[in-house]
């Protein structure tokens, strides 16, 4: 690495900090430092914000946000290791000569007329026992036409999951304490039944008694059934009663963490991907709407799975990937309606793919086809109602649209570090995440939530915001946690990636030993945020805060 420098004079100087590779390793040791103040001054915003005391925590997780930009821009300096290039995919020449491709076309157009005979049934109010097996055909007839109209690889053999030992033990110690945190005692804790929670188990029933329509139809307060349905049928296997309802949300919880595993893998890597599957599986507020009847869960899950079928089409060029993330596009429309952003962040995801990768759309059209084409057989949309700016303007006591905008947004902003949130189904008063996560949320705001320089950056940054600003500060009474349950995934990426950066930059300085020596930072740091987050459910939110009769 040179500076420059042609002087004789300096020339023995640059010779020696070359061959000891210095030059390389300054940014590391500077970047390595920035963030240790970032994090010191993190930590201090947050115990300020958690004590009460009258000193403004402000001061102290901005900077610890504009430190962290700095300390992640010089570690990204100091990592002269390139990312690893992925080979081009090479497939098959078009050929709908063979009997499998013109079988798959026959099977694509009969899942076309199929979903297209279902909705005119369903126009036409026909009965659900007529129209729902026309539909499941279509999805089933589509996704067999996909697999076998889907031109082979012949290049290499596709990119599989072959997960190493340790990884493997990793995720299995995270899918366990997840499991833990979520599954024991499940219909007692937590003992307050909030009415939206009996009436979602209620819907549950219609279904199961045959007196609602599980897909094409809409129940309580105009929720499609279809997200009533998921947890009619967990309550037909486990029980028709309160643990079967509410198993129905612990198992959508656990699979959202496998899903944030599998998609933070093939996009940043394993350990950025077990750091945020453990920091997602360990957090009271996901814990919370994993252990209640809510549907709330529903809207991270289909966001997730949209996400990682759309990496898998576009990094394995296969349709039958991108008609899968075209179904996850019209289940975001059937489920809670927070997933409604889910077309709208892929749509800006692909569109920035498209501007910065020249052929993107010759390349994957395809696959953009089979992308549509999925989600039109899966969906019927339904409208939502506009947020009801009266009622904000005497909730907050303002008479401007200004003045409400402006407190929506400080509320927002602030509930995840300093405020807490407004919902009565969660009723958290104190900040969503606990001390430890919220600081290095607070140290990675800037270096991973405003980094708009790669088709990664601007996903994480469509996400968040997307989340922030349409389900808390353009709706109701922010921060309002059900509908910005589906940002918390990507809110848990940011700290993963500063860690693994940090993670990187200690071990160019120190070699395996400041691996090793991380390596067991991060397990202390995850269990000083375990502990936090036990106590602050199981030991105040479920007992103080919400007690059993509260609303039962």
């Amino acid at each position: 690495m040179s500076l420059g420098i042609s002087e004789p004079r300096f020339a023995g100087l640059s010779q020696w900090l070359a061959a000891a590779g210095r030059l390389q390793v300054l940014p590391t040791v500077l970047g390595l430092g920035i963030l240790t103040l970032a994090g010191l001054a993190a930590l201090e915003g947050q115990l300020v914000a958690l004590n009460a005391r009258a000193v403004d925590p402000r001061p102290w997780l901005i900077g610890a946000a504009m430190l962290g930009l700095v300390g992640v821009r010089l570690l990204e300096r100091g990592d002269t290791v390139d990312e690893p290039t992925r080979p081009e995919v090479v497939l098959e020449p078009w050929r709908l000569t063979g009997r499998r491709q013109l079988l798959g076309a026959v099977l694509l157009t009969l899942g076309g007329l199929g979903s297209l005979a279902a909705s005119a049934l369903v126009f036409e109010r026909s009965s659900d026992a007529a129209v729902t097996p026309i539909w499941v055909a279509s999805l089933l007839a589509a996704t067999a036409g996909c697999l076998l109209v889907m031109r082979r690889r012949m290049d290499v053999p596709s990119r599989k999951l072959r997960l190493p030992r340790l990884e493997l033990l990793v995720l299995a110690v995270v899918l366990g304490m997840a499991a833990w945190l979520r599954l024991p005692d499940l219909a007692r804790v937590p003992a307050n039944v909030h009415g939206d929670e009996a009436s979602i188990g209620l819907e549950a029933r219609r279904i199961l008694t045959g007196s609602l329509s599980p897909v094409f139809a809409t129940g309580w307060y105009d929720v499609p059934s279809l997200s009533f349905a998921l947890h009619a049928a967990v309550m037909r296997v486990f029980g028709n009663d309160l643990f079967g309802l509410r198993l129905g949300s612990a198992i959508e919880g656990l699979l959202s963490i496998v899903v944030l595993y599998l998609l933070a893998r093939r996009l940043w890597g394993a350990r950025p991907a077990l750091v945020a599957a453990a920091l997602m599986a360990i957090a009271a507020w996901h814990v919370h709407f994993s252990r209640t009847g809510f549907q709330y869960m529903q809207a991270p899950l289909a966001l997730l799975l949209t996400l990682y079928f759309l990496v898998l089409g576009i990094e394995e060029r296969r349709a039958v990937y991108w008609l899968l993330a075209g179904f996850g596009i019209g289940l975001s429309i059937e489920v809670y309606y927070a997933a409604r952003l889910v077309a709208p962040i892929v749509a800006v995801y692909l569109g920035y793919c498209a501007l910065r990768q020249r052929g993107l759309l010759s390349t994957h059209a395809p696959g953009l086809a089979a992308l549509g084409f999925g989600a039109l057989v899966f969906l019927a949309p339904m409208l939502t109602a506009p947020p009801n700016l009266a009622h904000e303007l005497d909730a907050y006591h303002v008479t401007t649209l200004q003045d409400v905008l402006a407190l929506q947004v400080r509320n927002t902003l602030e509930a995840f570090n300093m405020r807490g949130e407004t919902s009565l189904q969660y009723g958290h008063p104190t900040p969503l995440l606990d001390p430890w996560t919220g600081g290095l949320l607070a140290m990675s705001a800037l270096a991973a939530l405003f980094r708009l320089g790669s088709a990664r950056g601007v996903l994480l940054a469509t996400w968040v915001w997307s989340a922030l600003i349409v389900g808390s500060v353009l709706t109701l009474d922010a921060l309002f946690s059900p509908r910005v349950l589906i940002a918390l995934p990507a809110l848990v990426l940011g700290p993963a990636l500063v860690l693994e950066q940090a993670w990187r930059g200690l071990t160019r300085v120190a070699g395996h030993a400041g691996t090793y020596v991380f390596g067991a930072s991060v397990i202390a740091l995850l269990a000083l945020a375990l502990v936090a987050n036990v106590d602050d459910y199981f030991n105040v939110q479920v007992v103080r805060r919400q007690p059993a009769d509260r609303f039962t």
